[in-house]
């Protein structure tokens, strides 16, 4: 049995996308926590090891990006890879420009769950560079 790689907090209001998130990346020897709403997420990224996060850009009555916002204001958190799952022609300029002054990555539904695990794989090793 392989050992756990990393843990990836995956952040959606979709229960449907949530458990595809966990299979596919319990899968791939992630371990996943998951959260539905904005403050459940901060919550495990302060209480918890999170080497990276998933979230949806449009949470019911809440922007995910907060989550974007929040771990790019903390300073233990401020490096962890970041991926937006958003569906096609959702985001508005203003959102696109947000996620990428703070280096997030967007993927749009149904993405290939294969071309996220690859990047998360890539955007991990990187981290773990610039760390060790």
């Amino acid at each position: 049995m392989t050992a756990l790689r990393s843990t990836v907090l995956a952040v959606d209001d979709e229960p449907s996308i949530l458990q595809w998130l966990t299979r596919s990346l319990t899968a791939h020897d992630y371990s996943v926590l998951t959260a539905d709403n904005t403050s459940s997420a901060r919550e495990i990224l302060t209480r918890e090891r999170v080497d990276a996060v998933i979230l949806d850009a449009r949470l019911v009555h809440e922007s995910g990006l907060q989550i974007l916002e929040f771990v790019r204001s903390i300073k233990t958190l401020a490096e962890l890879p970041v991926i937006v799952l958003t569906r096609a022609l959702q985001l508005t300029e203003e959102e696109e420009n947000m996620i990428v002054q703070n280096r997030a990555y967007v993927f749009y539904k149904p993405q290939a769950l294969a071309v996220i695990a690859v990047t998360l794989d890539r955007l991990l090793r990187r981290s773990s560079e610039r760390r060790g």
